[in-house]
């Protein structure tokens, strides 16, 4: 019999199942990895016996023998980092240890923290209280369904399982992918590690997987203002669209784009394409190898100028292919003239981005 004061407390196993299922002893003449679980399980015992007397310092319930109540008790499912790392069968109670020293050291609570009674009614209450503040249920599976008494005859890992999934929360669930559960000669226990919240991945990986889904949400992206961001008159013959995709595409969203009105009645373009002249930052346009729109387009800039009620930072003149055509005769303190004869590749994209100061 386990003395009452001692009831409710976490058991450190200091034994483990050899190959051949007979229970060995750990720190007697072993190799080095064997020795490894046992002082870890005894780092394990050394902190946890700190955490008790500092609690014994403060707490009368702990002075008196009784379990202390958990720090997350009763907290709401927005409350801590909280996860509930489900009880394993003996052979994965090793990697459980490690996942949750690993969780342990993110500052990332794990429950329970003592274990579970046996008995269905007393398991399910501890099981119920725990999982009410946790925001993740997290089981490793192994091939074995593990114990399965007369009043959980579906085993303990669904039991856990489905009182996880009444309480709502976020499951994820491991199995080691070196074995298939094709294998499994238990049909319910296969079905249980062939759940789709079931990854079969390395432990690392699944360490990970486990921090990032208690990660806090990103904050969320305030709307983007213009402010602060040019308004650029893209300014090219309706031939010419794929070039002015491309420029578009480069620039993205840092700047406000306006491209000519295409249709509608002439006096709407044309009171359209003045007030564009009057109101962008930068007019960007695009000569091929019409040199008489290309000037209209300049003189039309230079007449609507004085309405303006600032400067223009630029004119980019992208010189696109053909490479074989007259020059522009044409000249506006503001032009910048991109050589794209040849293309218009990334050098002439990188010029533009500098002419427009983006």
């Amino acid at each position: 019999m386990v003395p009452q004061e001692l009831t409710g407390r976490r058991n450190y196993r200091f034994w483990y199942l050899d190959g051949e299922k007979k229970s060995r002893t750990f720190a007697k003449p072993m190799s080095q990895q064997d020795e490894i679980h046992y002082f870890r399980q005894v780092e394990d015992l050394a902190r946890d016996i700190h955490r008790q007397l500092k609690a014994m310092a403060t707490s009368p319930s702990a002075l008196s023998g009784q379990p202390a109540v958990s720090p997350l008790a009763g907290k709401a499912l927005n409350g801590p980092a909280a996860v509930f790392l489900a009880e394993v069968t003996d052979d994965l109670e090793f990697r459980r240890l490690e996942l949750q020293r690993y969780l342990e050291q993110q500052n990332i609570a794990v429950l329970p923290r003592a274990n579970l009674p046996l008995g269905r009614a007393g398991f399910e209450t501890a099981l119920d209280a725990d999982l009410a503040c946790s925001r993740l249920f997290v089981q490793l599976l192994g091939s074995m369904p593990g114990k399965r008494p007369p009043d959980v005859p579906e085993g303990y890992g669904w039991l856990q399982l489905d009182r996880a999934r009444r309480q709502g929360i976020r499951i994820l669930q491991w199995r080691s992918p070196e074995f298939d559960p094709v294998t499994v000669e238990w049909p319910h226990h296969r079905e249980l590690l062939e759940l789709e919240t079931v990854q079969a991945t390395s432990l690392e990986s699944f360490k990970s997987a486990v921090a990032a889904a208690l990660a806090p949400p990103p904050p969320p992206v305030p709307p983007r203002s213009t402010a602060g961001r040019p308004f650029v008159f893209l300014n090219t013959e309706p031939r010419h669209r794929t070039i002015a995709t491309e420029i578009r595409t480069a620039i993205g969203d840092r700047a406000v784009w306006a491209e000519p009105l295409r249709a509608g009645p002439p006096e709407d373009v044309r009171i359209d394409f003045e007030q564009n002249l009057v109101d962008c930052d930068a007019m960007v346009m695009v000569y091929a190898d019409n040199a008489g729109w290309a000037r209209a387009q300049l003189r039309a800039f230079h007449k609507f100028a004085p309405r303006r009620e600032r400067p223009v930072r630029a004119i980019p003149v992208i010189d696109a292919p053909a490479e074989s055509k007259p020059d522009l005769g044409f000249y506006l303190p503001e032009m910048v003239v991109i050589d794209g004869r040849s293309g218009i590749g990334p050098e002439a994209l990188a010029r533009l981005t500098e002419s427009l100061r983006l």
